[in-house]
């Protein structure tokens, strides 16, 4: 059961504090000989990921949007 609110320990996604996310434990699965460009990146996934850019997506789908008119 769980509890709607309940708080969470602060930490890293995949620390002794936080279980790992969904995408860490798919990626962590990847088979390299059915998917070899994805086991390619697996390891250097964090990378990309570690840096918040919902902003910097959000505004240029904006001015997207507002430049088609």
């Amino acid at each position: 059961m769980t509890r709607v609110g309940a708080r969470r320990p602060k930490g890293p996604p995949g620390s002794a504090c936080q279980p790992p996310h969904h995408r860490e434990r798919v990626f962590a699965g990847v088979d390299a000989a059915e998917l070899p460009r994805v086991a390619a990146v697996a390891a250097r996934r964090p990378e990309p990921t570690a840096e918040d850019t919902y902003l910097d997506g959000l505004r240029a789908l904006v001015n997207g949007l507002v430049e088609a008119g």
